[in-house]
């Protein structure tokens, strides 16, 4: 199997940036006749008087024979059996003069590499001593650095590699020299040679960190991790033959094999191209703009949406891209040696995984402009990938359909941890990326291993810094937070991540440049957001920059959930969607103008409709805090979808009906309910749209949870109506009373919650206003002995919408409760409602308490109201009570009144009719009236604003 395309890829870039060294072996020259090392040193020992030595270091069998026969005999015998004056170069040295290495050096003492290189026309300075360095004309050279015939300086036995630093000097550190500044290649050699151990002495005590990774091809052994390990913490990168399938035993063929795969092919740029788009295989989805960035290293293109558009002169460079994408693997009529798209397959791969569906080809005369166009179809692979799912919220889908389909297989780590993320179940997130990180470390799949961990720190902190999040011991969160900070410390992360950094969607990913691409992106083209919305043209071509930022924001989601990253856990993330947000309202809230100027005609630019995405952005995405912030700080009325998104919108709600139904949603997630409601009140309603909304609407209000706060869903009852647009009809409000009456009877939650009593009271003052003679059948009695289980709000709320008979169960149960409890509570409301008429014994119970309790300002506010709604017996006596309230007296001698103490606030707890009365008499509404002003320029309250419209 081929794991060394990086190792290949940086070989090549090396060569073609003349950067490459070749050290080259003995076994280089094994076809053209001579010896291995191991060939050698049973040769020689023949020699020695028919004695058999055993020594594990092969320099001493020379040795012996030297010291037992002396200098002469020894050269003759070095000389008669490697010196082969006729030997001719074989298919390695070919490789070599095609890779045109900066420097060759060899421990060989043949001349075979000069040879081939003379046979082709160039012309190397050969070194075999340090006296010939002085005299090299060139800095291309064959440095034989063990020396050779010329000098009989050949280094072989034992004392040559003892004193090789005092014979070779000069050579030795200018090789030494060379490992610092180029890339270092091995050709030839085996782990037992003592060339190669005394070369490899060398390398452990020069490269460091900062030096050029050396590469040894290794054609005789069986791949080894402990060797391959070994090696490499010495910064040596070993090539093996064995990793290959169907290749020779032969020794030469298959060092020319792995050399074939360094040197230039015929189709450079997209050999290249390919080995880098290998590296972005993982990904199901991969963004234009990294395709782009790909292609603009070797042509001139550039991305138009869904086109890559190259254009120059159509050169043999051109030619055999256009030949790429005309190509197909599976087209008979071509040879099979020409099918490039199979012998590249990664660069078409990943433009199926990309929004690229189109490849043109435009052609440049002499003036720049494009004559002829050659275009390609690209299909959308990465759309075979669903997820709908997330998309349309569908939590029961993910949860009983989605997760128990995937298996524990390792392609499916990263899927599954995204679904249980999605669920809000980080516990089982946690573990799994934790499972899935050990695996892909030990497989060496660096990519998915430092994506594991990147996700697996995240999700770790929201476990181990948040105790509400998780079933987990405070051992346990500990243990995670241990993890974590582990994962870093150790540098196995880091290692791991230096390693890939030339693969662009990673690297970029993990130090968040691929975020904050994004985001500053949005922001450049928000500001020609905002210029388009407020400027007057009168011609206008091209795309809108709230179509860019669109573009750019769905990069960013394509990017993140077609391969199921959790990168929307991180607040940079979400700032770039609340910033895309941002910037769609505003375009939305820019109103369609036209004028003439100058007899023309002009207009703004500014976004109409909402697609889905942006809804889908807004739902998920952003807190409901922040999508009420923008809507309210752009002030936007109302909401238009495309025709499209309707269909997409219903199934959403269908979807958080049957999610919420089925407990099939985190409550982590219950604020989707609230951002849903919020922007239904901006939205138009379809016949479909209504269904759903209300058959959702009856769900929460039938189930009634704290996990929501049901503020949103009274806002949205109350605002289509006050807009005269209600889309509930008669029926389904009475439906929704009777079943909220109901769940009072048995639901703790709902009878005390505000929100409920708003809801409840709201939608029968609406039925009451919809149909003011219809009476709603609800019987109260089976409460009566309970009354707890029925809010005396509750049953206030409904009197005028019942028939006679439960208006007087009602009347009887308010005053057998105040005879019990003595309530003045009870006794206001049932006033104010008109239900109970005034009572001077109740009466003189609330004076008494309003006077105990002087600091009550609620109790005051009480008698201010009935006071001018005429519901006081004894009108009188309640004067100098209400004055107790300085900003109440106002309602009472407004006359008189010290306006330097107002506090706008108070108009809140006021009746309509004591805001009537306060605003007829002229020294308050005028005093008033420059109160509110002030107030609210420099503090704008919606309530009081429209307090101040309405009656100052």
């Amino acid at each position: 199997m081929d794991n060394y395309a990086e190792d290949f890829r940086f070989l090549n870039k090396s060569m073609l940036e003349n950067n490459l060294v070749v050290f080259v072996g003995a076994g280089a020259s094994i076809k053209s006749g001579f010896p291995s090392w191991s060939k050698l040193i049973d040769d020689i020992q023949n020699h020695l008087d028919g004695k058999e030595v055993s020594f594990s270091d092969n320099t001493i069998v020379p040795q012996l024979y030297y010291n037992a026969r002396g200098k002469k005999d020894y050269n003759e015998l070095i000389r008669e059996l490697l010196f082969k004056p006729n030997a001719q170069p074989n298919a390695i040295h070919e490789c070599l003069v095609n890779i045109n290495p900066k420097y060759v050096i060899t421990t060989n003492y043949d001349d075979l590499i000069e040879k081939q290189f003379n046979s082709s026309g160039l012309f190397l300075d050969v070194i075999e001593k340090d006296s010939d360095l002085p005299y090299a004309h060139t800095d291309h050279m064959i440095i034989k650095m063990h020396g050779g015939f010329k000098y009989n300086n050949f280094v072989l036995k034992e004392d040559d590699y003892l004193y090789y630093s005092s014979n070779f000097t000069l050579i030795e550190n200018y090789i030494k020299a060379l490992f610092a500044r180029y890339t270092i290649l091995f050709v030839g050699y085996s782990f037992n040679d003592p060339d190669t151990k005394h070369i490899f002495s060398w390398i452990r005590n020069i490269l460091k960190d900062d030096q050029q990774r050396a590469y040894l091809i290794n054609v005789s052994d069986e791949y080894d991790y402990q060797t391959y390990d070994y090696y490499k913490n010495l910064g040596i990168n070993i090539i093996y033959a064995s990793n290959f399938s169907d290749i020779s035993d032969d020794f030469t063929e298959r060092t020319v094999f792995i050399l074939d795969k360094i040197i230039i092919p015929k189709y450079n740029a997209i050999a290249e191209i390919n080995e880098i788009f290998k590296g972005y295989d993982i990904f199901n989805y991969v963004s234009g703009n990294y395709v782009q960035t790909v292609f603009r290293k070797y042509y001139s293109c550039s991305l138009e949406q869904e086109r890559l558009v190259f254009f120059g002169s159509i050169d043999e460079k051109y030619e055999s891209l256009i030949h790429y994408f005309n190509n197909k693997k599976d087209d008979a009529d071509i040879p099979q040696n020409q099918k490039i798209q199979t012998d590249y397959p990664f660069i078409i791969q990943i433009l199926t995984k990309s929004p690229i569906r189109k490849i043109v080809f435009c052609k440049l005369d002499n003036f720049g402009n494009k004559e002829e166009q050659k275009e390609f179809e690209i299909p959308a692979l990465y759309k075979s990938v669903d997820i709908s799912a997330f998309e349309l919220f569908d939590y029961c889908k993910v949860k009983n359909s989605l997760l128990p389909s995937l298996s524990d297989d390792a392609d499916m780590y990263l899927q599954k941890a995204y679904c249980f993320y999605f669920m809000k179940d980080y516990i089982s997130c946690y573990n799994l990326l934790c499972k899935a990180s050990r695996y892909y470390l030990s497989t060496h799949q660096l990519e998915l291993y430092l994506i594991t961990e990147y996700n697996r720190i995240n999700v770790g902190k929201i476990l181990g810094d948040n105790l509400f999040i998780g079933t987990l011991s405070d051992t346990e969160r500990e243990k995670i937070r241990k993890e974590i900070n582990k994962i870093e410390s150790i540098g196995v992360y880091a290692d791991s991540y230096s390693k890939i950094k030339n693969n662009s969607p990673i690297s970029e990913l993990i130090d968040f440049r691929y975020i904050y691409k994004n985001m500053y992106q949005i922001i450049e083209k928000g500001k020609k957001v905002d210029e388009e919305s407020r400027a007057n043209y009168s011609l206008y071509s091209g795309i809108p920059a709230y179509e860019k930022i669109e573009s750019i924001a769905e990069e960013l989601y394509r990017f993140m959930q077609y391969n199921y990253l959790l990168l929307y856990i991180y607040s940079e993330t979400k700032c770039v969607y609340t910033v895309f947000t941002e910037y769609i309202l505003l375009s939305l809230s820019s109103k369609r103008e036209k004028n003439i100027i100058n007899d023309l005609e002009t207009f703004n630019v500014n976004l109409e409709n909402l697609s889905y995405f942006d809804v889908m952005v807004m739902l998920r995405f952003l807190t409901y805090k922040e999508l009420k912030n923008i809507i309210s700080k752009y002030d936007i009325k109302k909401i238009c979808l495309r025709a499209d998104v309707y269909d997409n919108f219903i199934k959403v709600i269908n979807n958080l009906e049957k999610a919420y139904y089925y407990h099939s949603i985190n409550q982590l997630d219950m604020e989707v309910y609230d951002k849903l409601y919020f922007l239904l009140k901006f939205v138009d309603f379809s016949e479909e749209l209504h269904l759903a909304v209300y058959n959702l609407t009856k769900l929460l209000l039938k189930e009634y949870s704290n996990d929501i706060s049901y503020n949103e869903i009274n806002s949205f009852i109350c605002s289509h109506f006050n807009l005269n647009e209600f889309i509930f009809s008669e029926s389904e409000i009475e439906e929704l009373i009777k079943i909220m009456c109901d769940l009072a009877s048995y639901n703790n939650k709902a009878k005390n919650n505000n929100s409920y009593i708003y809801i409840i009271t709201n939608l029968a003052n609406i039925y009451h206003k919809l149909a003011p003679d219809a009476q709603i059948a609800i019987n109260i009695k089976q409460f009566r002995l309970s009354m707890n289980c029925l809010p005396i709000n509750v049953l206030i709320c409904i009197f005028k919408i019942v028939s006679e008979q439960t208006q007087n169960d009602i009347k009887e149960q308010l005053e057998n409760l105040l005879s019990e409890e003595e309530d003045i509570n009870i006794y206001y409301k049932a006033l104010m409602n008109n239900i109970l008429q005034p009572s001077e014994v109740y009466e003189e119970i609330l004076y008494n308490k309003t006077k105990d309790f002087k600091g009550d300002r609620s109790n005051v506010s009480c008698c201010a109201n009935l006071y001018f709604t005429n519901k006081l017996i004894n009108k009188d006596r309640f004067i100098d009570l209400i004055k107790t309230d300085e900003s109440l007296s106002l309602c009472i001698d407004p006359e008189n009144y010290n306006y330097e103490h107002f506090d706008p606030k108070i108009l809140t707890t006021l009746t309509p009719k004591a805001l009537e009365e306060v605003g007829e008499n002229k020294t308050a509404r005028s005093n008033i009236h420059n109160k509110l002003r002030e107030n609210l320029s420099k503090c704008f309250d919606k309530e009081i604003a429209e307090i101040y419209i309405k009656y100052f």
